[in-house]
């Protein structure tokens, strides 16, 4: 049974996360879905458009280019902020879209303005700036993809797949010596993964050093990350917490303290997102995949505790209906100050 899942009390949450997965909607291998739909403007005009955000809202947008995609194209970071002359850490919270390059959204990139333009409506994202707060936004990462509305980049290449993420060599060995279980499909994706090139693509690699480069010179740790794709299925989207192997939240496999802090965002986002699904990877695609960018995220700055998610939108055409919904979801994030603060 394919979980459907309503706004919950916390206090019932307990029981929702030991549902079993159920892999009969795809195919057990390393399976993908279609694209968006949504209308996406050509590239060039897309980044002429985040570009004039550092002119409309001064300084608190700055926008800059962190590398170069495999055809050339400038690959563009996003990054809202209050000046400040503190020099202590900050907490960061990053949105990353187009990723595949025919999933465009319409979110990340419309997310900026959305919460200068109406500050009054998101009090606890204004907080979150005052208390030094970053929010950074790539708002394509796979621009050659997207420019030709294909999954890949111009490599043919899956971007998604291609971050180095250590912890499936770990799983991979306990699987050999008996103490983890795969099926015979989910062990050879596992095996095809860790025994593979990682980082091989300027875009993937590109996004690695410039965040590095951008939290070392902000001071920035990471505490939120959600990376944003389509589609789930025409009748619910998903919010997906990590790992790609997991089939349920409480396996022993998420550190204690980030399990508490994970169940804290379900109910925030089915009151947002009712309906849909909150799960993991084999829960909600029902497939298992490894390399993927919010992984990377979590393992790679697990020291600051980040939380790290895959949005799957609803359907063609779900997501520039819902802006609204995924910036009050942020917002119900941002109000969790504990969630958000160092």
């Amino acid at each position: 049974m394919v979980r459907r899942l309503a706004p919950l009390a916390l206090a019932a949450f307990a029981t929702l996360v030991s549902i079993p997965s159920c892999s009969s909607r795809r195919g057990p291998g390393d399976g993908h879905h279609g694209p968006s739909g949504v209308p996406a403007p050509p590239y060039d005009e897309l980044v002429s458009r985040v570009r004039t955000l550092s002119v409309r809202f001064g300084d608190a947008i700055t926008v800059e280019d962190y590398g170069k995609s495999v055809g050339g194209r400038s690959l563009a970071l996003i990054r809202v902020a209050r000046p400040t002359s503190s020099a202590t850490p900050r907490p960061a919270v990053l949105l990353t879209q187009a990723i595949h390059g025919d999933e465009y959204l319409g979110v990340a990139d419309q997310l900026p303005s959305e919460f200068l333009q109406r500050a009054n409506a998101y009090p606890s994202f204004q907080a979150f700036l005052d208390a030094g707060g970053i929010l950074y936004v790539v708002p394509v990462v796979n621009p050659d993809g997207y420019a030709a509305n294909r999954r890949e980049n111009d490599r043919g290449m899956d971007l998604n797949r291609d971050f180095d993420v250590r912890r499936y060599a770990t799983r991979l060995a306990e699987a050999q010596a008996g103490r983890a279980t795969y099926s015979v499909d989910q062990l050879s994706v596992l095996e095809n993964y860790v025994s593979g090139p990682k980082l091989t693509q300027p875009e993937s690699l590109a996004l690695t050093t410039g965040l590095r480069d951008a939290f070392q010179r902000d001071r920035a740790k990471l505490k939120i990350a959600i990376d944003y794709h389509c589609c789930l299925t025409d009748e619910a989207g998903a919010l997906i917490h990590e790992w790609g192997d997991t089939q349920e939240l409480r396996d022993g496999t998420i550190a204690g303290a980030d399990v508490l802090r994970y169940e804290r965002t379900a109910p925030l986002f089915l009151r947002q997102f009712p309906g849909y699904e909150w799960g993991s990877g084999l829960q909600t695609l029902g497939y298992m995949s490894f390399g993927s960018v919010d992984e990377w995220l979590y393992e790679a700055f697990t020291e600051s505790a980040p939380l790290t998610f895959t949005y799957e939108a609803q359907g063609r055409g779900d997501a520039p209906r819902k802006l609204r919904s995924h910036a009050m979801f942020l917002e119900a994030l941002f109000a969790e100050r504990d969630l958000v603060s160092l």
